[in-house]
């Protein structure tokens, strides 16, 4: 039992818990995490790698990609639990039985929660690291508020910064995060000028951080602001929080839940799966509203309520009455706020302070009278509670974490692609942005042609979510896109405007649409030079 005191030990092991079937050969594919074992320094980019991304991609060059992959993840996970752990810590520094219940139910629930169960189980590294870095730019913003160390407030510059480096648009997050935190100072205080002085410093580092990013995407010199541009009603409509069966979507979002990836079926959903996720929220909720209304006294806490209301308002999106009507108001005239097309990124910031208020609500329950004699027992119940909520975590999430390689044939073909490179470009097929490459039995991911094949390769980049089918304006994919989705039958009129962008071979992934594609092998003027289990190589 004495392990148990040191909260590090713990989180390792739930850690573990976790992640160990990850740890076998194989790299980990998912939705929106590209498989990258070729990446080079040369790949990193001014424009498009903030400081945070680059030294990442510089430890996928160095480590084996796999190894990468599964030791980013497992740290995200341990640090998650430790941040929620600290958070805690703020607000309850003392070391008693029911203060350890308290912290243990904070940094569990920082990990086993919807919010970042659907962000890990699409790959959605980045997001799930930007909040990560939120957590403790708030623990070192208060920390500074309660000692006035000149290093706790630079680490929250820190920490403020690196949640942009990894998701641009928590930009947002870190402005209303820093804005709620010093203004319930300045008014308890009635230190006005200060605050603004600390909150635009805040704000200053954080772009100071992110200039190389945030520069080319307003002057559209990386990908994120080329995209963005494209970026309209549609896209707000495919991607905005949505609401599950019989709950409606303020039930969805004040649960953590309504991430848009949880109705496309790619991942087990907690709801479907968890029968009782209804009455397990409910009881935790409970927790966190008792925990802000026993302490409603004291600023910080008023102040992360507030920050939790605030973030469940703008997690909703454009989805009913006056939520709707104030949220198209900040997409239609708050600059850059279009980015943001996906709102329930905002319930990040809700769960972090349903972590500290759940704390506080915890510690406070176990102190009551009635609950003294037994507060082992409903401490453990507290933790079961968190646990039963996002059961889908366990075990590499249920074996969705499985390590899987390329099959041979890719490696195979990967040389003649090399020995063909003076040939042209390479055009993938089927043109698909997420596609089950034809040896993930079913699962859907980014395609990792270009990844894995080199940068010769053009694919599909067309996302064909719900009402946005593409965010593309490259001239190559027009020209690909008129005849693979055009009205008249593909011809050789086809290839001879392959050759006009530089293409020189067709790459066909044999996938669930193999025969959709069976036009190729009519194609006179194609020469069929590979033929494997899983793909087809043609020359034109």
């Amino acid at each position: 039992m004495k392990y148990l005191k040191d909260h590090r030990i713990v989180f390792l092991t739930i850690t573990t818990l976790i992640l160990f079937p990850t740890w076998q050969k194989g790299y980990l594919f998912f939705l929106d995490w590209n498989v990258s074992p070729f990446l080079t320094f040369s790949d990193i980019g001014f424009w498009s790698h903030s400081l945070g991304r680059a030294v990442l991609s510089a430890l996928a060059v160095i480590l084996p990609f796999a190894l990468y992959q599964k030791l980013a993840l497992f740290l995200l996970v341990f640090f998650l639990g430790i941040g929620g752990w600290k958070l805690a810590e703020i607000f309850i520094p003392e070391n008693s039985l029911s203060a350890n219940f308290a912290k243990y139910f904070a940094g569990i629930f920082m990990i086993f929660n919807p919010f970042i169960y659907g962000r890990l189980a699409d790959g959605q590294y980045g997001v799930a690291l930007g909040i990560l870095f939120i957590l403790y730019f708030i623990i070192f913003a208060v920390r500074f508020e309660n000692s006035r160390l000149k290093k706790h407030f630079f680490a929250a510059c820190l920490f403020a910064g690196l949640a942009v480096n990894f998701t641009l648009h928590a930009i947002f997050f870190v402005g209303l995060s820093a804005l709620v935190l010093f203004s319930f100072h300045a008014f308890s205080k009635k230190a006005y000028a200060q605050n603004i002085l600390k909150f635009s410093l805040i704000m200053f580092f954080t772009v100071f951080l992110n200039i190389n990013v945030i520069a080319g995407f307003i002057f559209q010199k990386n990908s994120a602001g080329e995209i963005a541009q494209n970026f309209d009603q549609n896209h707000l409509e495919a991607f905005n929080t949505g609401e599950h069966e019989t709950t409606s979507v303020y039930l969805n979002a004040l649960s953590l839940h309504g991430y848009w990836g949880e109705r496309e079926d790619r991942f087990i959903s907690t709801q479907s799966r968890n029968f009782i996720w209804k009455p397990v929220f409910l009881l935790i909720f409970a927790l966190v509203l008792f925990g802000a209304w026993s302490h409603r006294k004291n600023k910080l806490v008023r102040a992360l309520a507030a920050l939790g209301l605030l973030s469940f308002i703008l997690g909703i999106g454009i989805r009913g009455g006056l939520v709707k009507t104030f949220n198209q108001f900040l997409y239609d005239y708050v600059p850059f706020y279009m980015g943001l097309r996906e709102p329930q990124k905002w319930i990040g910031l809700l769960l972090i302070a349903y972590a500290g208020l759940g704390a506080l609500g915890l510690k406070k329950l176990l102190e009551l009278k009635d609950m003294k004699e037994h507060a082992p027992a409903w401490g453990l119940a507290a933790l079961f509670l968190v646990f039963i909520y996002t059961p889908t975590m366990f075990a590499g999430f249920l074996g969705q974490l499985k390590p899987i390689d390329f099959p041979s044939d890719w490696y195979a073909t990967k040389e003649i692609i090399a020995e063909r490179e003076d040939e042209g470009k390479v055009l993938v097929l089927p043109w698909n942005q997420y596609l089950d490459p034809g040896f993930l039995n079913g699962k859907e991911v980014a395609n990792p042609a270009r990844a894995f094949f080199g940068d010769s390769v053009i694919q599909g980049d067309n996302m064909e979510t719900s009402t946005a089918f593409t965010q593309s304006n490259r001239p190559e994919s027009k020209v690909i896109e008129k005849h693979l989705f055009g009205e008249e039958e593909i011809n050789s009129d086809f290839l001879i405007d392959l050759e006009k962008i530089g293409i020189g071979s067709i790459l066909l992934l044999k996938n669930e649409d193999l025969d959709d594609y069976g036009w190729l092998d009519k194609l006179e003027s194609l020469e069929l030079i590979q033929d494997s289990e899983n793909l087809k190589l043609y020359a034109l």
